[in-house]
């Protein structure tokens, strides 16, 4: 019975497969693969080996079987940002490569090779990044710029005004030419024609010697050699005296701090030397262009109203003073003439933004900051009197595709002010970009212990605003800022198991990326150490002669590592060192002056590793003779 039933409904299933096969025809619903092939790209510039010698761009050509999404460009191992933007099929980034943190400090270090990479994602998430490349950096201009005298020329015979005439060139820019008669400056030029008036009127008639030295903007100095030149005026005597100004500070200023009194002098002739005097007294004497000093209000004088004035002497020995000006001077701190230090830490220059955005400002001072302005597009917008330096900037109702200048102004309790590089951002409302990012350590396959730093890099058009690490599906940290670094302590984790590493991107406008996981072994068990470690006594030597304070020193080494050295001398013990040492050399000052003169002594150490593994070192014997 039960057989029949089942072939009944066998052959019904037969019979409305076949009118289902028929009412279709052949038609077949296909589901295509999954997207598995990751775009190719290569670095075409810079390549292998260049050496660069000052910011560029960084171009890469990557292609896919769908579309390359975005490259994330990278240089040893830090992200420089990334890009979206390409023409046939080539992405480009700006690399600064000259660029320098808060203290002044470059992130790429000069005449040294550095590794450029990239990360090349398609919209499936598939990913690709190549070998990296190295490139040399050689952004300090160490060329010396160039030149020669163009007028007058050797064994010229001159009179009245002359035009010193120098032709100056260079790699980059020419920063200055100063002129030099008989070794004395009386030229200084900073742009071309290079030429100076050189009035010989006044001078004594006979041999004189020209030269010139070429600075460029780094600072490099070219000196073209001297010549001489004779002048034939008839000795004319200069009986007219200089004239002059002080040009800063301004009168009735009030300073503080350092403070760079500058004087602007001229003669018909030549310029001897510029004497500064405050309150009546010599300060400073100068005789070089520029004409200044720089006059510390909180040492040389006390705080209040003071006179500045200066004597300009030509090179005849004509004198001109120079109406004095009256400054006052306030250092109520007068331990404080520090500037605070400030930059814009977020926004990113170039970055897109959108909706409501945290402008950060990173701020320091030597005593502390007073408070910070947000300056937009050069007005003042916001100001925040507490740290963390942050403002919320509104770009909803900004108009779309434009650029805004950033910048801040911080300033200390003593009224030190400085203003930080502004940079430019872009409003972009309408962002619906996902960010990138991929797991930089560990490495797929990797195998750990202990406590591991898991670090992601992400980046976004707009901006990045948390990153969620998970380990084995359940999420361990959330992070909100950049580096976005998890300390993962693999010791609470099963041993000798895989351990999958995933990651969660979210930029400003709640776009997500899920990372491609990584999987990792945990091996916290590793082979037990019983090696013991090893060493000698390098001084003194068995057989030495010594007297007063010996430099009792054992060199001792460990396969993984050294905890103490016990000194012993005579077989007791006198020392245990057990600090770190850099080198292997462990020391025991032995004083040998309270010992019987010519008496013999054993000297031996005790090494233990950090294993607890010992090793007693061959005595040696010493003669002490004081």
């Amino acid at each position: 019975m039960l057989n029949n039933c089942y072939m009944k409904k066998t052959s019904i299933l037969i019979i409305i497969s076949l009118i289902l096969a028929s009412s279709c025809g052949d038609d077949v619903i296909e589901i295509p693969e999954p997207d598995r092939t990751p775009p190719v790209a290569t670095i075409i510039s810079p390549v292998h080996g260049d050496t660069i010698f000052s910011n560029m761009l960084f171009k890469v050509h990557a292609t896919d079987n769908d579309k390359v999404k975005s490259i994330v460009f990278i240089v040893n191992e830090d992200t420089i940002g990334s890009t979206n933007n390409k023409t046939d099929d080539i992405f480009v980034k700006f690399w600064k490569a000259d660029s320098v943190d808060l203290n002044g400090n470059r992130l790429f270090t000069d005449d040294e090779f550095h590794s450029l990479s990239f990360v090349a994602t398609d919209p499936a998430g598939n990913q690709f990044r190549p070998y990296p490349i190295r490139v040399k950096l050689d952004i300090t201009d160490d060329v010396l710029p160039g030149g020669y005298i163009v007028y007058p020329y050797l064994g010229a015979v001159l009179e009245g005004t002359v035009p010193i005439q120098v032709n100056a060139s260079d790699n980059d820019s020419v920063k200055y030419v100063k002129i030099y008669i008989n070794d004395f400056p009386e030229g200084y030029v900073q742009t071309a024609p290079y030429t100076f008036n050189w009035n010989t009127l006044y001078r004594l008639d006979g041999p004189y010697s020209i030269r010139a030295e070429i600075a460029d903007v780094s600072d490099n100095i070219f000196v073209i050699e001297p010549f001489v030149v004779t002048l034939n005026n008839g000795n004319i005597i200069d009986t007219e005296p200089p004239t002059g100004s002080i040009i800063y500070p301004a009168a009735g200023m009030i300073v503080s701090g350092m403070v760079n009194i500058q004087v602007s002098a001229y003669d018909n002739g030549s310029i001897d030397n510029v004497e500064f005097y405050i309150d009546g007294n010599s300060h400073f004497l100068d005789s070089e262009i520029p004409y200044e000093y720089s006059w510390d209000t909180t040492q040389d004088t006390s705080d209040g109203v003071h006179i500045i004035t200066t004597i300009i002497t030509d090179g005849t020995g004509n004198e001109t003073t120079l109406n004095p000006i009256t400054v006052t001077s306030n250092n109520w701190n007068e331990s404080d003439i520090t500037p605070p230090n400030v930059a814009i830490i977020s926004p990113a220059s170039g970055q897109e933004i959108s909706g409501l955005i945290n402008v950060v400002a990173d701020a320091s001072d030597n005593l502390g900051v007073a408070f910070v302005r947000l300056m937009i597009n050069g007005e003042p917008y916001d100001t925040d009197y507490e740290s963390p330096y942050s403002f919320s900037f509104n770009t909803e109702n900004l108009e779309e595709d434009e650029e805004y200048i950033l910048g801040a102004i911080a300033e200390d309790i003593s009224g030190n002010s400085f203003s930080a590089n502004p940079i430019a951002v872009y409003v972009n409302n309408f962002d619906n970009e996902a960010p990138q990012g991929h797991i930089i350590y560990p490495y797929p396959g990797q195998i750990v212990s202990d406590t591991i730093s898991i670090e992601i890099i992400a980046s976004d058009n707009v901006g990045v605003s948390s990153v969620f690490i998970s380990i084995n599906g359940n999420q361990v940290h959330e992070d909100y800022e950049y580096p976005f670094i998890y300390e993962w302590d693999t010791q609470e984790e099963a041993e000798d198991q895989d351990h999958i590493i995933q990651a969660t991107i979210i930029d400003s406008s709640n776009n997500t990326t899920e990372i491609l996981p990584i999987s990792v072994t945990v091996d916290n068990d590793p082979a037990a150490d019983n090696i013991p470690p090893s060493g000698i006594i390098s001084n003194p030597l068995s057989g030495q002669t010594v007297g007063g304070t010996v430099l009792f020193t054992v060199n001792a080494q460990d396969n993984v590592g050294v905890f103490s050295v016990e000194f012993l001398i005579d077989g007791a013990s006198v020392f245990i060192d057990n600090s770190e040492s850099v080198d292997g050399s462990y020391v025991y000052n032995w004083d040998t002056s309270q010992l019987t003169n010519n008496s013999d002594h054993t000297l031996s150490a005790k090494i233990t590793d950090t294993s607890q593994n010992v090793s007693n070192l061959q005595p040696i014997l010493v003669t002490v003779s004081n």
